[in-house]
């Protein structure tokens, strides 16, 4: 039938289905036999990267390239034809036994310049069918040097997104803009979302949340604001973040905090890699050798941020 249409309106309905959002799953909708681990050397997370569960087919539009080879030809045209930025659409619904589950809802076409990356925080209950072993305090408890292994569980799929693009094995991406958004639980009971300790949830422990807010809200709240103090604590590029960090200042033009679609922060990284100071970062190489591999990286992407983010620089 779809063949029957004329070019014209064939190539609308194709560009439709590139742009058009998938529905996000709900959680007893979601199987682990569905999903993939993908090893920690995609990202450089030394733990919890095994609690992160990528789906096996990531990208929407493959359904189009894979419905005969006229279609598949008109779609791929279509998408190389296209000169714009594209903006991708991403879900994470953030369990309770401390996992995370990615889903890709909108990925136009893979760039590997792309404009915004908007990605959505769920917080849910977790179903037992799909229950893994409930953390220890351990998740929450840092190392000697190395956070608590609950940051790794957030740093492995943002880390491996910007190396291996949506389909975890591809090119990798600069993205003009990074907005993560973090939504108020539909569930009852969600908090404490951490183990709590003097009456605090690992995750509420932020002086500037309006803990008179509902339960809902403040989950989102509590783990926005987590998210942003490790953020801002990689962005900071010390001697143990160095290695970890760069990476955001080599690959995103700016980063955007919200709570149920309302901006609560920038974190501007132009401004911030523009006034980073040299401390004692590059831990890995000899002390003689820091500044000079610290000036050389600084060099190079500043020369990487003008071609890609040209307007933020």
């Amino acid at each position: 039938l779809l063949l029957n249409l004329p070019r014209e309106l064939r190539e609308k309905i194709i560009k439709q289905v590139l742009v058009a959002p998938c529905e996000p799953p709900q959680p007893k909708d979601l199987r682990k036999d569905t999903r993939r681990i993908l090893p920690k050397s995609s990202s450089g997370a030394w733990q919890a990267f095994n609690r992160v569960f990528f789906e096996r087919l990531p990208i929407p539009f493959v359904s189009l390239l894979l419905v005969n080879r006229q279609i598949h030809a008109e779609t791929k045209e279509i998408i190389n034809q296209t000169s714009q930025k594209p903006n991708y659409l991403l879900d994470f619904i953030f369990f309770r036994d401390c996992t995370l589950w990615p889903t890709w809802l909108s990925v136009p076409s893979i760039r590997t310049n792309v404009g915004t990356i908007y990605a959505q925080f769920r917080i849910f209950n977790v179903p037992d069918e799909i229950l893994t072993e409930s953390p220890s305090f351990s998740m929450y408890r840092p190392g000697n040097g190395s956070p608590p292994p609950v940051v790794w569980l957030f740093y492995h799929p943002l880390v491996g997104i910007l190396r291996h693009g949506p389909s975890g094995e591809g090119p990798g991406l600069m993205v003009e803009k990074l907005v993560l958004d973090f939504l108020p639980s539909t569930d009852s009971g969600v908090l404490p979302l951490g183990p709590s300790g003097r009456n605090r949830d690992f995750f509420g422990r932020y002086e500037d949340v309006d803990e008179s807010s509902s339960e809902s809200v403040l989950a989102a709240e509590h783990l926005a604001h987590f998210v942003r103090s490790e953020l801002v604590h990689l962005l900071y590029l010390s001697y143990h973040t160095m290695d970890y960090g760069k990476i955001l200042y080599e690959r995103i033009g700016e980063i955007e905090i919200m709570v149920d679609g309302k901006l609560d922060w920038t974190l501007g990284l132009s401004k911030m890699f523009n006034e980073l100071p040299f401390g004692d970062p590059f831990g890995t190489i000899s002390r003689k050798e820091r500044k000079a591999a610290f000036l050389e990286w600084h060099r190079q992407t500043t020369d990487a941020r003008s071609t890609a983010f040209p307007c933020g620089e």
